[in-house]
């Protein structure tokens, strides 16, 4: 039971992108200097380069995802896998939005957030509040934490050094 890989909640997106990109790359065996292949082939890459912990990589994952969302028919189509086209269109030729690829988005966020732990933030006052004149603190985002059933969301712990002494508060 030692060393049991865990597949945490934004490890699951950067597989999903491989899987999506295989499927893609499968599909073109034909053709394989596509400009599909080679978004399937940044895919991948920006997965591999999030499991090596590397910064660059939710902003290549991002890359995957945007080049996906328009599609111009018969054209111009880069998407992976899986689509759900909202269309307009005049005979043969048509521009699509690729809702898929706009709800991948939403996941994408995820991953961006994950590489927080462990750094330096500064939280500013963005709004009238009853903390009184706190603002702007400096701290360090110990961990993420995953709210209750009933809350959605992320939040982070922020640890605060305030000169001999050790805060933590819950932040989003």
């Amino acid at each position: 039971m030692k060393n049991q890989p865990v597949l945490t909640t934004e490890a699951v997106f950067p597989v999903i992108v491989i899987l999506f990109s295989i499927f893609n790359i499968s599909s073109h065996l034909g053709d394989l200097l596509s400009f599909s292949v080679l978004v399937s082939l940044l895919g991948i890459v920006g997965a591999a380069l999030f499991f090596l912990k590397h910064s660059i990589a939710p902003k290549i994952i991002y890359a995957w995802i945007i080049v996906q969302i328009v599609v111009v028919e018969p054209n111009f189509n880069l998407t992976q896998g899986l689509t759900f086209y909202l269309f307009f269109g005049v005979d043969d030729h048509s521009v699509n939005i690729n809702v898929v690829a706009l709800l991948m988005l939403g996941a994408a966020r995820i991953l961006a957030t994950a590489g927080l732990a462990g750094k330096m933030v500064t939280v500013s006052q963005f709004r009238e509040s009853e903390l009184g004149n706190v603002f702007p603190v400096t701290g360090t985002l110990i961990r993420r934490v995953k709210l209750e059933a009933k809350k959605t969301g992320y939040w982070h712990t922020l640890q605060i050094l305030l000169h001999t002494t050790t805060s933590r508060y819950i932040m989003s």
